[in-house]
């Protein structure tokens, strides 16, 4: 069956990033959940957006990155 789900995790190079991430993208007007406070350290909870607002958010990922 197809998925319901209306996130995706993103996995970062190290946990260590994640706080900077989550800043860095926060900054850049992208909010996301970090996923150390989910009980994934080292991952981004990122909801689907629209097709701009997704292409924002891999743009300033790529920028963190």
């Amino acid at each position: 069956s197809e998925s319901q789900a209306n996130f995706v995790w993103f996995d970062l190079p190290s946990p260590d990033v994640e706080d900077d991430v989550v800043a860095g993208l926060a900054e850049r007007g992208v909010l996301v959940r970090a996923g150390r406070a989910l009980g994934k350290p080292g991952a981004l909870r990122v909801t689907y957006g629209t097709a701009a607002q997704n292409d924002k958010f891999l743009g300033a990922l790529r920028e963190l990155l």
